[in-house]
Parts: structure tokens; sequence; C-alpha cells
């Protein structure tokens, strides 16, 4: 298995604390929530455990039934960055193909 640095670990508690705390938001149960994102309640539990080596799809099904998908996309997207878009020479947001 892959050794992990202290921030991925880190970074991966802070994820599934987030999901939990939105799923409590939203009033749902695990398996309320699992069942609407068609995953188990034991990979959402692995989610919020913040187990790094949860599914990719697994996560972004999650978050889109809670609402967060799009912000966390917007949130890498590198033209959303005035830094990125500067080091791109670009001086608008237009797309980089």
């Amino acid at each position: 298995m892959q050794v992990l640095t202290p921030s991925t670990s880190r970074n991966a508690k802070q994820l599934g604390e987030h999901v939990k705390n939105w799923r409590k938001i939203h009033k749902f149960t695990q398996k309320n929530l699992a069942g609407r994102a068609k995953i188990t309640r034991q990979a959402l539990a692995k989610i919020e455990q913040g187990n790094p080596h949860a599914r990719l799809d697994d996560i972004l099904s999650i978050l889109e039934i809670l609402g967060q998908e799009k912000k966390m996309l917007d949130s890498l997207d590198p033209l959303n960055d005035s830094v990125a878009r500067l080091r791109w020479g670009l001086t608008e947001k237009e797309r980089v193909r």
C-alpha cells in the first residue's frame, strides 16, 4: 500500500468532516445519503472517516447530492485563479486548448 504524507492524511480527514457536516446540515442519515448517491453506506462511512483510499467517483457522487460538486470543481479551475491566468498569459477568462 502507498505511504501517505501527513498532509494527505490530514486533508482526507478534513474532507470527511466536511462531508459529514454537510450531510447533517441536510438532515440525511448515512443510509439516506448513500442511497441517493447510489453508493454503499460503508463507502460513505469510509469517506466520512477520512480514509484517503476512498473512491473518487463515490466522493463526487456524494458532493453532487450535497450540492457541493460544482463548488469543488470551480475551486480547482485554474481560470478562476488570477495568478494561474497570469502565468498562462491570459488577461481574461478564456479556455486554454
